[in-house]
């Protein structure tokens, strides 16, 4: 198995991109599928150049290699084991299901798609939103941009991925959660594939097999399912409900690939993938920023948008970026780093892009007028987020985002089912 690339800050680790990251995925389905060359994913005992007419990807949310671990002698997870394919990848930088969904869709980093976090400053209207909401940040509803009149096409990529294969000769079907089929970030994300809605995963993935018996061109379908990272959010990463619901949703995987999937079709290959892992947190711990004695001296150092107010939050509480003005960058950092004291460290993000953290090649004018200069990366079990009016309040007991194992190491399990 690949080892992710270790960082030496309190266990923090460094996205292994350019063979060893969840950014390398999109490329390895489309050599599975096509034949194209320059792939880096090398996964463990994988043979060369195998070519598949059907690939399904089951995209887990929060399945992180710590959750790979625990349930390892599980039935389906020891079927990977012995019959096909186990490798430890890394998640990119932010550990967060908002770059991730875009990078499989899109084929490119979080530093070049932009899409970095569930909270962003987007300049395009001036304010901080939430992507996949398409809502302003902190509305209750969904779709608030859209009511406001912006384009998805003006603030989010589309999905290239099943536009380059469509070329190729090769159908996209995209098997969503009916609570956000129809929504612009799904409508973007789906250009050129076909997405189907579902409520329950046995639904869900029946939907998977009968979209496979009933095309019969070279298909790529990928099935999203994302109540194990909700209920790890809830509860916590160790709680008896999480384990629960993991084990409910092997099975019934495990339950589906032998009645409907093993030796039923020609060619065909199944994937399951997660985009991070989760973090204890505790709620009733939680630094916020905004509510500390010494906020007084940080808030001038800060940018404001036009209409006067501070671009916050951004990130999550496991990975909190500050937008401070340049020119008291120095300042902001130093004040940033005494209020979090022990509890967290204080970066640059212009050290962290050098440094590759957000992708291999740099990252683009769009990701660069998003995200801000200062990041907080708490340590393990910590969290420092932003409280606001109330809206923001972190009550969750299990997060990602950040940069320790927990969060940044994910299984790639692939199996041959022809």
């Amino acid at each position: 198995m690949s080892r992710p690339n270790k960082a030496t800050n309190h266990g923090f680790i460094r996205p292994n991109y350019g063979g060893g990251s969840f950014a390398d995925i999109p490329a390895f389905v489309q050599q599975m599928l096509t034949g194209a060359p320059h792939a880096a994913l090398r996964p463990s005992g994988w043979a060369d150049g195998q070519r598949f007419r059907r690939v399904v990807t089951l995209f887990i949310d929060a399945f992180g290699w710590r959750f790979f671990e625990r349930f390892q002698d599980h039935p389906l997870l020891q079927r990977f084991a012995n019959r096909g394919s186990v490798t430890k990848l890394t998640s990119q930088f932010p550990s967060t299901t908002s770059a991730h969904v875009t990078t499989l869709y899109t084929g490119l980093p979080v530093g070049q798609h932009g899409v970095y976090e569930w909270f962003y400053y987007e300049p395009h209207v001036d304010r901080m939103i939430a992507p996949l909401l398409f809502s302003y940040a902190g509305d209750d509803e969904r779709e608030s941009l859209q009511q406001a009149g912006v384009a998805g096409a003006a603030i989010l990529p589309s999905g290239q991925v099943s536009r380059a294969l469509a070329a190729q000769g090769v159908r996209s079907y995209l098997v969503q959660p009916r609570e956000f089929f129809n929504s612009t970030y799904s409508a973007q994300m789906g250009d050129s594939a076909r997405m189907i809605p579902y409520l329950t995963l046995p639904e869900g993935l029946a939907t998977i097999t009968q979209t496979l018996r009933n095309v019969t061109d070279p298909v790529w379908v990928v099935g999203y399912f994302g109540m194990f990272d909700a209920i790890c959010h809830l509860y916590g990463p160790n709680a008896a409900q999480s384990d629960a619901d993991l084990d409910a949703t092997l099975t019934v995987i495990e339950r589906w690939l032998t009645r409907d999937l093993l030796g039923k079709f020609d060619d065909a290959l199944l994937m399951i993938i997660a985009d991070h892992g989760q973090i204890e947190t505790d709620p009733t711990r939680v630094l916020y920023l905004d509510q500390t004695p010494t906020f007084g001296k940080l808030h001038p150092l800060l940018r404001t948008n036009r209409r006067g107010e501070l671009l916050a939050p951004a990130g999550s509480c496991r990975d909190f970026f500050v937008h401070a003005q340049e020119e008291h960058l120095d300042e902001a950092q130093a004040v940033l780093t005494s209020i979090v004291r022990e509890r967290a460290e204080v970066r640059r993000v212009s050290e962290l892009i050098e440094q590759g953290y957000f992708g291999p090649n740099g990252v683009s004018a769009q990701f660069q007028a998003r995200v801000g200069n200062l990041v907080v990366l708490p340590y393990a079990g910590e969290s420092v987020y932003w409280l606001g009016d109330g809206r923001f309040r972190q009550k969750y007991y299990g997060h990602h985002g950040g940069l320790t194992p927990q969060e940044m190491e994910i299984p790639l399990l692939l199996l041959p089912v022809s």
